[in-house]
């Protein structure tokens, strides 16, 4: 997984949260995600949820078929447990 931002703030221990904040970027395979900031929250040293909030944030994915996948929103919540991604808000 590949990340970028103008800045982080907070910690890397197991119970910390990590903030990004400018021109935040994740990239993992075909996935790409651009937005303003994304908040880590970490719990027992896992992920527990990662929020990411811009005007908008950008979501970018190719699927199994080969079709590439646009969403946007003004916030988007992932829980890494469930894989279920929510996005609220227009932008």
């Amino acid at each position: 997984m590949g990340v970028r931002s103008d800045r982080q703030t907070g910690g890397l221990g197991d119970d910390d949260n990590l903030v990004l904040a400018g021109n935040v970027e994740i990239t993992q395979g075909t996935l790409k995600v651009d937005a303003a900031t994304a908040t880590v929250e970490r719990r027992g040293g896992d992920v527990q949820r990662i929020i990411l909030e811009g005007a908008p944030v950008r979501i970018r994915q190719e699927n199994d078929r080969g079709e590439v996948v646009d969403a946007q929103a003004a916030r988007v919540t992932y829980a890494p447990d469930s894989e279920i991604m929510l996005l609220t808000g227009g932008a």
